[in-house]
């Protein structure tokens, strides 16, 4: 079993791993695929804002997916973590993403949490 492992390891490692990568890199060089996603990701904010809770899930997604495609479109860096990475501007478009989901859910889970807890006191039995 632990050499079936060893084998499936190397094969994504040769095989699998350089292509992705490969992808990514040229992905990340063009800004048509950063354009494309922060287009989707700002109307996703739009219609979360009008009240679609599903749009908010979409922009969730669209938040985490897009700091794997910013770099053509980063901006200035905002705080140098070390030489090679920092904090920028266009990491912000995420944080402001997830705000708005969040903004949008946070009165759907209180009132399910309310629900769930009314459920709860109806199935204890009374102290009588």
């Amino acid at each position: 079993m632990s050499h079936a492992l060893h084998r499936l390891e190397e094969f994504a490692l040769r095989q699998v791993l350089p292509p992705v990568r490969q992808a990514r890199r040229e992905l990340n060089d063009s800004p048509a695929l950063s354009l494309l996603v922060l287009t989707a990701l700002l109307f996703a904010a739009a219609r979360t804002i009008r009240g679609g809770r599903g749009w908010a899930v979409a922009l969730v997604v669209l938040s985490l997916g897009w700091p794997l495609v910013n770099s053509p479109l980063e901006g200035p860096t905002l705080l140098e973590l070390d030489r090679q990475h920092g904090i920028t501007a266009g990491d912000l478009v995420s944080v402001a993403g997830i705000a708005v989901a969040a903004w949008r859910w946070v009165p759907a889970v209180r009132s399910l949490v309310r629900s769930f807890s009314s459920f709860l006191s109806f199935l204890r039995p009374s102290r009588d």
